[in-house]
């Protein structure tokens, strides 16, 4: 079977671990092969020469900056980069068969680029769908206002609903994805719309020896008597950080520590509390290098998510699967919509709480410090390899397009 992919990830190879990368890997395993569209956005220094490799080539068509842009800038560019797609899939693809095109969005505005090639390849389209817009853009700030947005937002939803259409299947990340997106596009036939987890493929990592962990803890100031939970990420309007700040205030009276790694808009608020209050259960750090960041969080207790209570549309962060591939469970700190609180208490490798309270988070830490913390260790494992990995996506998307 040839699968088209396509996706605003800047990929070079499938080698690496993350949504993408392992799901494609599934099918190149399976003896398919895979040509992946991976568009270099203006100001990267990738190169836009094709990749070619055994299994999978990657092909490189130049567009406009759409993420961590300018508003007009962003438009400019999502208007011009459909063209752009089908020009690429025109020169790089040709006349080869296409049997399933595989897509990743946001953005909605592949809408164009599917159509076409649903027309021109007679093939099933399969969407990846890990982020709902125009919804989740409502209560953000944009240029010019609410009714600049309110416009944006309803050329958006035209877009959406014509690239729900002319799609075959549609994943979403939970159950609470399916029934958001059933429930607000009555006219999709509700078999197209299925859960598929975020997934990678879960590796076998050997657990970090008393010296390593006390040397690493060390290291970065985290007590080692102490349990100690870890947020690596970004750190902007999408996760509060002012409301993680008041979290933070609310338990320096409890027996544990905090690790906050990251990177974003809103960093500057947990720099100003770490000033002004010199907390001693706190380690705040400026961005890490993957390899560092991962032995810090091995050495670690306990991995942290954080959504903003004002969210309209349900999300699952993909950072929890690094959590459960290191066998942290998790405390999720999320809005009402999303049910990652109710999925990880229901497996029991975690605990959850509304965003909206510092003393709800209190609580919950006071719960996860009275837990026998290595059965949850062991139950998020489990449930990272017996729902979210990789072949399991894999399967799904074969059963669900009948290829």
């Amino acid at each position: 079977m040839n699968v088209l992919f396509l996706s605003l990830a800047d990929m070079t190879s499938i080698d690496g671990s993350d949504l993408y990368s392992d799901l494609l890997k599934m099918f190149v395993a399976n003896h398919h092969h895979v040509d992946i569209i991976s568009p270099i956005q203006k100001r990267s220094n990738t190169s836009d020469n094709d990749i070619e490799r055994e299994g999978y080539s990657i092909y490189k068509p130049h567009v406009g900056n759409i993420s961590n842009t300018g508003f007009v800038e962003k438009g400019i560019s999502i208007l011009t980069y459909r063209k752009q797609i089908i020009d690429c899939i025109k020169e790089k693809i040709g006349s080869k068969k296409i049997d399933l095109f595989l897509v990743a969005v946001p953005p909605v505005t592949v809408d164009t680029v599917v159509a076409y090639v649903k027309k021109a390849y007679d093939c099933k389209v399969y969407l990846l769908l890990k982020d709902i817009w125009p919804a989740s853009m409502y209560d953000l700030k944009t240029t010019g206002g609410p009714v600049v947005k309110k416009a944006v937002c309803a050329v958006f939803r035209v877009w959406e609903k014509h690239l729900y259409n002319v799609s075959d299947s549609i994943g979403c990340m939970s159950q609470g994805n399916v029934e958001y997106i059933l429930k607000n596009n009555r006219y999709l036939d509700q078999k197209k719309v299925h859960v598929n987890p975020n997934s990678i493929i879960p590796h076998d990592i050997e657990p970090l020896s008393a010296e390593k962990r006390l040397i690493t803890r060390e290291k970065y100031g985290v007590p080692n008597d102490r349990v100690a939970f870890i947020y690596g990420g970004t750190l902007g309007v999408g996760q509060n950080v002012a409301h993680i700040v008041e979290c933070l205030k609310a338990c320096q009276d409890l027996n544990c520590h905090f690790v906050i790694s990251g990177r974003g808009v809103q960093y500057n608020l947990l720099e100003q509390y770490r000033d002004e209050y010199k907390p001693e259960n706190l380690t705040l750090i400026n961005g890490l290098p993957k390899a560092e960041y991962d032995k810090l969080m091995q050495s670690c207790d306990v991995g942290m998510v954080f959504l903003r209570y004002t969210a309209q549309t349900p999300n699952i962060p993909s950072r929890i699967l690094t959590y459960m591939d290191y066998s942290l469970p998790i405390l999720s700190c999320t809005d009402p919509t999303s049910d990652l609180n109710r999925i990880i208490e229901a497996g029991r490798f975690g605990w959850g709480c509304l965003s909206n309270d510092p003393n709800t988070f209190k609580d919950c830490v006071r719960r996860v410090l009275d837990a026998d913390l290595q059965t949850y260790k062991k139950a998020s494992n489990k449930y990272l390899r017996e729902n979210c990995a990789a072949e399991n996506s894999y399967e799904i998307i074969i059963r669900e397009t009948k290829l």
